[in-house]
């Protein structure tokens, strides 16, 4: 069976030298959030923190970075910030512990109705949760010149029911992303290079050379999006 958890960890990890330089729009939502954190004081975390463009927009902020990359965590901690290796579905903290916690562009990655309650648990009552994630719509290029998605983006109205389920929704609005690359190639090239060419099960090499041979064949500029959704609740 294959573990999909070994498979983020050493996608992101090989992307950790890239990611700083590449991950444009993860960098532009981390802004919204970090906009939003600025009201906010006492311990927050930040889930899936990568290489902790959040901290670096909040100096001074008691802000404990979580990532479930080591590598990704290396980058984090030579910046002098607080970090922990750990998998936001299974957190490594006691219950009730932080006064507010963010996530930018992480939870799509996770089984959305487990991490979000790991992370309601070690929230104290009456602290915010802030989140961005990218939902369904997002990198319609790969279908286009694949004619299949390999990665599936939940809809916004799914994530939002599930929050509902766990927090008081205070908030929530969505934007869109988009840069427009030379051709296919450089399309690909920038998934690999933040960490987000993953596919869900195992290749053989002829597949993975198949989906190469595609996205080169497509000369023309293409269109790397994200919908972006965001979300403000309450543990109550």
């Amino acid at each position: 069976m294959i573990d999909i958890k070994k498979i983020y960890r050493l996608s992101f990890s090989k992307a950790a030298k890239t990611y700083e330089e590449e991950a444009c729009i993860q960098r532009e939502t981390a802004k919204i959030i970090a906009s939003k954190l600025e009201l906010y004081s006492g311990l927050g975390l930040d889930c899936g923190s990568g290489t902790c463009f959040v901290s670096e927009l909040l100096p001074g902020k008691r802000l404990v970075n979580l990532d479930i990359s080591k590598s990704m965590t290396k980058v984090c901690k030579s910046k002098g910030y607080k970090v922990v290796v750990g998998d936001v579905e299974c957190l490594p903290f006691k219950e009730e512990v932080f006064d507010y916690v963010a996530s930018n562009f992480t939870l799509h990655w996770t089984d959305l109705e487990v991490s979000l309650w790991e992370i309601k648990r070690v929230m104290k009552r009456g602290s915010t949760f802030i989140f961005s994630i990218p939902v369904e719509g997002s990198l319609k290029a790969i279908h286009t010149i694949l004619g299949n998605s390999f990665f599936q983006f939940y809809p916004e109205s799914v994530v939002e029911s599930i929050v509902s389920r766990h927090f008081k929704l205070s908030n929530s609005y969505n934007k869109d992303f988009e840069m427009i690359m030379d051709d296919g190639l450089l399309f690909l090239r920038h998934l690999h290079l933040t960490g987000s060419m993953v596919n869900p099960r195992e290749l053989s090499m002829k597949e993975k050379l198949s989906i190469v041979k595609k996205f080169a064949t497509h000369t023309d500029k293409t269109l790397l999006n994200f919908n972006v959704a965001f979300f403000e609740c309450v543990k109550v």
